[in-house]
């Protein structure tokens, strides 16, 4: 994956995310933390995800899309989904 678009989708996703966390105010304030136990991962790898620093592999893609109740190609325009 290039730099830029990478860039671009952790930007994209953690938007995603705190949009969520505002939506919901059982959320509000728990984010990353709530994101991380949601998808049974380390607040850490998180925010890797968020600043581009890692790279989620495909499968964990559609599950960080059903966390944040969007279509996964919102966060990876790329991204072939399985039918």
């Amino acid at each position: 994956m290039n730099e830029a678009l990478g860039r671009h989708w952790a930007a994209n996703m953690r938007s995603q995310r705190i949009r969520r966390d505002n939506l919901d105010p059982e959320l509000k304030g728990s984010g990353i933390d709530a994101m991380a136990r949601a998808l049974s991962v380390t607040p850490e790898t998180v925010s890797r995800w968020e600043t581009g620093k890692l790279v989620p592999r495909d499968d964990r893609k559609i599950e960080i899309a059903r966390y944040l109740g969007i279509d996964p190609r919102i966060l990876f325009p790329l991204m072939e989904i399985p039918s």
